[in-house]
């Protein structure tokens, strides 16, 4: 999985490479990879009704 962070003035976005339109925010990195379990998660859940 590629992840590519970047500074928005807030604090952090991360985004997945892999996965189009999932994203994940925090204040420190540390707290945005935290993020990232939970949004793949999430994402898959969204494909699993997308397609029914």
């Amino acid at each position: 999985m590629r992840i590519i962070y970047k500074m928005n003035g807030k604090g952090f976005v991360g985004s997945l490479v892999n996965l189009p339109a999932a994203y994940f925010r925090g204040r420190i990195i540390k707290e945005t990879s935290s993020k990232i379990e939970r949004e793949i998660r999430a994402y898959k859940s969204w494909l699993e009704n997308k397609a029914v």
